[in-house]
């Protein structure tokens, strides 16, 4: 009776009747075809090594990999590589049966809860896609685990994975010591995480991560978030945090349980209406970060704080980052968080902040008014301004280059090029400062050519150097070719950029749009 909308449906467990409201659009016929999922896991690995499973599409349903702790079977050296999960796991609520969801798991410790951490289990995770898990898409644990240039996309829009409190999951968890995340992309996941590294010594890098629990089921969340023990000498690094109701990057605890000595440097967090670089802890190092602006695009207002090193976590009087170290940062609003009264437990009124806290609190740039210093921040162009330069020395991730002829995007490489700076339909470009286009270049090609033009069809139709559309060559790595015109107002331009191989092989990119603004 409550099914009302497309897409929905009901499964009696008593009648074995299903029940379902077809897409818009679609309508049943004797040949339609409905796919259900009937097992959890299509393949199971255990006692196996140097074992890689490479190249298959699953529907609706995923793999483990365990070790048996009381049979003596381990798992080491598995690679994952180029697989696409679509619908992998889920809930049995609708057979009413209470249990949790049986998403994919690497599993090194051989413990039936999986909280021991151990060395000597290597795994990798590569170029795989993982879309609309219902749980946590991906969990692992034991050491030097790799997880590099995956897509994690629409998965765990329930964030009821658990049988007790537990203060939520992550899109991606792992319970492993040495972890590197590097150039993974996570787009509108619904739990309240989107990348946790395990333990000690872990590198997030060059990941693109947006949309971190949009559907707002949970309370508490951040894109990117290490906990006490996963600090100890570890780097998050050259990533985007963006348009999420949560925070960006968290290091959490309080005293007396707290981390220390993290590094959190050339990272942007941009568009986030909990906030953006958020530390807590001590000897931690926040370096060249650049952080601005809530959801909806707008100044961060007071007592917010986009650039947070926090001094005391609410009405606990124990002191953090007293050791701690902000340079070279570029915030519209940063402090060292609100004050509170440590007797009666509550906030001081009117609000109150502490300063930026940290034993060297050095060349750091906050201004409500810092989009102004950029190139054109609302559509991904965080270089300096020219006429900037001066003043901003040293400050920020993407430092001034009177050239620049490399501009670091972060995310998943593809086989062909990416994520076009400004992005493709953009209808807000600012054209007076748009003397330059980026991308991210193609999986293995070093060159690249840029095509230009208000006529999409010259655009679409160029075919080399020669067409009247072609602007110019991006080579040895580089990802920016120069316009060498000023833009005019409220027009629609278009571009393409096609890569070439090292056996000379072209491979042809999308053709992408944006309109500039009226001034």
């Amino acid at each position: 009776d409550l099914l009302d909308a497309p897409e929905e449906w009901f499964f009696n467990k008593d009648t074995k009747v299903l029940y379902f409201i077809p897409p818009v659009g679609k309508t049943f016929t004797e040949v339609t075809s409905l796919r259900g999922k009937v097992m959890s896991y299509a393949i199971r690995i255990s006692d196996s090594y140097n074992v890689e499973v490479k190249n298959i599409d699953f529907f609706g349903t995923t793999v483990k990999a365990a070790a048996n702790k009381a049979a003596r079977t381990g798992i080491n050296w598995l690679r994952f590589d180029s697989l696409n999960f679509n619908f992998p796991c889920a809930s049995k609520r609708m057979l009413q049966e209470v249990s949790l969801s049986e998403c994919m798991v690497v599993d090194g410790t051989g413990n039936e809860d999986g909280q021991m951490w151990v060395n000597k289990r290597t795994y990798t995770f590569f170029n795989n896609t993982f879309h609309g898990a219902d749980g946590k898409a991906l969990a692992y644990s034991g050491s030097h685990i790799t997880l590099q240039n995956n897509l994690f996309e629409y998965n765990d829009w329930t964030s009821t994975n658990s049988l007790v409190g537990d203060g939520g999951h992550a899109t991606v968890g792992s319970q492993s010591i040495n972890d590197v995340m590097i150039r993974n992309t996570l787009r509108n996941n619904g739990d309240g995480v989107g990348l946790r590294p395990g333990r000690e010594n872990g590198v997030v890098a060059y990941n693109d991560v947006s949309g971190t629990c949009f559907g707002m089921q949970r309370l508490d969340g951040t894109a990117i978030q290490l906990a006490q023990k996963a600090q100890t000498n570890s780097t998050v690094t050259h990533n985007w945090v963006h348009d999420s109701p949560k925070y960006g990057i968290r290091f959490d605890g309080q005293p007396p349980a707290i981390g220390t000595h993290g590094t959190v440097k050339n990272n942007v967090a941009f568009r986030l209406d909990a906030g953006g670089l958020q530390l807590k802890g001590d000897y931690h190092e926040a370096d060249h970060n650049l952080a601005f602006d809530t959801l909806d695009g707008t100044v961060r207002q007071f007592p917010g704080c986009s650039l947070c090193l926090w001094r005391h976590v609410r009405e606990n009087p124990g002191e953090m980052n007293a050791h701690s170290v902000a340079t070279n940062n570029l915030a519209d609003i940063a402090s060292g968080g609100r004050k509170y009264n440590f007797e009666t437990g509550k906030p001081l009124r009117p609000p109150q902040t502490w300063p930026l806290h940290g034993e060297i609190v050095e060349n750091n740039k906050v201004t409500p008014d810092l989009k102004h210093l950029l190139h054109d921040p609302d559509n991904s162009d965080f270089r300096v301004l020219r006429k900037f330069a001066d003043s901003m020395g040293d400050i920020g991730p993407y430092r001034y280059q009177e050239k620049m002829t490399e501009y670091w995007i972060p995310g998943r490489i593809l086989y062909k090029p990416s994520s076009p700076v400004p992005p493709t339909h953009s209808t807000t470009v600012n054209r007076v400062n748009r003397d330059a286009l980026m991308w991210l270049n193609a999986w293995g090609c070093s060159k690249h050519h840029l095509y230009f033009s208000y006529d999409k069809e010259m655009v679409s139709n160029a075919s080399g150097i020669e067409s009247d559309s072609y602007v110019g060559t991006a080579d040895e790595g580089g990802n920016v070719v120069y316009l060498g015109e000023e833009l005019e107002t409220l027009v629609t331009y278009y571009w393409r950029v096609d890569a070439v191989r090292e056996d000379g092989v072209v491979i042809r990119g999308d053709v992408w749009d944006f309109t500039t603004l009226g001034y």
